[in-house]
């Protein structure tokens, strides 16, 4: 992002004589991902997934599938984030982040009828995904399965916000639920994408709840609440979440959103979990999931 920026700030000061194509290669999504190949000496197939906020679990679902099909022995797969100042003013300036108002300080609030907004986040989580057999061979301590993975897409949603066609994204939500041990009442947690938007929130509400209907939720982590929204931030919370991490109460949130009818974890103690739901619906339509499973 500080590439991109350098650029156009040349281009704008100095024409577009003046732009750097030094600058311009390290413009592109698929930059950082290039820049780790070099580093670790990859040599597979290279993919940059540009899907907002369902970008981390469609990374972690392509990975899962080349390492299933042989394609890949071992992936590397996650998300990274660079937040510039002039990145952060303008997802301000357009109403985006979290503020404060009258008595309330500047808070994601996810799933709070308050909520005005997420916090930026930036930074790194990647996973290393390959066959169970081989970790073990290695030596390597295995952390989880890659259970089932899942997408969708709402019709609905513009290019730039969240839809209002939960119904066929809780059906597909559901529909690969089913095909898991215990279908929905088999998922012991869900940590889940919401991050204080006010209509991501909404939506993401209201498909976890169509796709339970009558079973109720199990308990629902909000990680971005503190981890703030991009940086594949739900996806290590995902991880503790398995390891039966304690997780504490969700900041800032103080009144359910009657309309959305979710509320997360309220920080007590629950069971180490067999199974996660990880999700993550995106401004834009793009939905996607994966169930994380515990490793005996």
């Amino acid at each position: 992002m500080l590439s991109t920026e350098k650029l156009l700030r040349r281009i704008l000061l100095e024409g577009p004589e003046a732009a750097q194509p030094f600058y311009f290669s390290e413009c592109v999504a698929n930059a950082p991902a290039a820049q780790l190949a070099i580093a670790v000496g990859a040599r597979g197939p290279n993919v940059t997934l540009t899907q907002r906020e369902s970008g981390p679990l469609l990374a972690v679902a392509r990975g899962a599938q080349a390492v299933r099909e042989g394609l890949v022995d071992r992936a590397l797969v996650g998300a990274i984030e660079e937040v510039t100042p002039l990145l952060h003013a303008l997802l301000d300036r357009f109403g985006a982040l979290a503020r404060a108002e009258g008595s309330l300080a500047e808070m994601a609030r996810p799933f709070d009828r308050r909520r005005n907004g997420f916090l930026a986040g930036e930074g790194a989580t990647l996973l290393v995904l390959e066959r169970e057999e081989d970790a073990r061979a290695r030596g390597a301590r295995v952390l989880a399965r890659v259970g089932w993975s899942g997408a969708a897409f709402d019709a609905t949603a513009s290019v730039a916000d969240w839809g209002d066609g939960h119904a066929p994204l809780a059906a597909a939500l559901r529909a690969g639920l089913d095909g898991l041990p215990g279908g929905a009442s088999g998922v012991s947690a869900v940590v889940s994408g919401a991050s204080g938007a006010r209509r991501g929130d909404r939506i993401e509400g209201l498909v976890l709840r169509a796709a339970w209907g009558k079973v109720p939720l199990p308990p629902v982590m909000v990680p971005k609440a503190v981890v703030g929204e991009y940086g594949g931030g739900i996806l290590a919370p995902a991880l503790l979440a398995l390891e039966g991490a304690p997780m504490g109460p969700t900041p800032g949130f103080e009144e359910p959103d009657p309309e959305v009818g979710v509320a997360p974890h309220d920080g007590g103690a629950r069971e180490v979990p067999d199974r996660v739901l990880l999700t993550g619906l995106a401004s834009g339509g793009a939905a996607a999931w994966v169930v994380l499973e515990r490793a005996s």
